[in-house]
């Protein structure tokens, strides 16, 4: 069987003790109880434990075969099954959801815009609203949620995806909730400059605390700063002496009146 690295990028990754388990209860059934799902010799599920059998020869483990028409769709088949797991974090919901739309617009690219997915191939041919009937909207009522959560969900998997070329291990700690930045700055990422997002990705490591700690002494500085910069320009001015020569003049006329 091979192993189709950009189908496995879309599985979380397990941590070694994860791994460690998983080996540990395969050992002890003696047999992979869940089948190895594969399309033309590619795994598209199970590839942890294709290893573990690889380890372990006579362990016995079942292959079953599925169709895709294309890789796109295989990738699409992998985001849905993955959704369809009860032990997954909310960040990699939202990964695959975004990840889920990005395939399937890179597959309405590839493809033209009279290729049409299996699942829309009942939609009626004479409707011809995109809102309606698009990919985006299609996913949103497929998954329960709006298409706005599709778009912001594609965002987020940009940038994930961003993130992890410049600093590999980074989606795995992102996914797993082992750092937890905002989602706008994890978005940011895939708009900065390739050069520029190694800085970028590193700040995604603070604690949203520290961060909201350091925004606020910035923001105390500059407001001093100002306050400083007011005073110099106030005391910069060339009429500003002769205005407290006048007042002072007046004050003192004033005491002596009373006097």
């Amino acid at each position: 069987l091979k192993i189709n690295p950009e189908f496995e990028k879309i599985i979380p990754e397990l941590s070694e003790h994860e791994f460690e388990q998983l080996e540990e209860n395969i050992m002890s059934d003696g047999v992979i109880l869940n089948p190895i799902i594969v399309w033309d010799g590619v795994i598209v599920d199970g590839h942890k434990r294709y290893k573990i059998a690889q380890k372990h020869p006579k362990i016995k483990f079942e292959i079953y075969q599925k169709h895709f028409e294309n890789v796109f769709e295989a990738s699409a088949w992998i985001c849905d099954n993955q959704l369809g797991r009860r032990n997954i974090t909310e960040q990699y919901k939202r990964y695959l959801r975004g990840k889920r739309y990005n395939i399937e617009k890179d597959m309405r690219s590839f493809h033209g815009n009279r290729y049409t997915l299996p699942t829309e191939s009942s939609l009626d041919e004479n409707h011809p609203d995109y809102n309606e009937h698009g990919t985006r909207s299609r996913l949103a009522k497929d998954l329960g949620v709006t298409q706005w959560a599709i778009q912001s969900a594609a965002d987020y998997a940009n940038g994930v995806d961003a993130a992890e070329a410049v600093s590999p291990g980074i989606k795995k700690e992102l996914l797993n909730g082992t750092i937890n930045p905002l989602k706008k700055d994890v978005v940011a990422i895939a708009k900065w400059p390739p050069e520029e997002r190694r800085e970028a990705v590193e700040m995604l490591r603070i604690p949203k605390e520290e961060k909201r700690t350091q925004s606020e002494d910035e923001s105390k500085e500059e407001d001093t700063s100002s306050s400083k910069t007011v005073e110099q320009t106030n005391a910069q001015q060339p009429g500003h002496e002769i205005e407290e020569s006048i007042i002072n003049s007046m004050i003192g006329a004033v005491n002596i009146l009373i006097d």
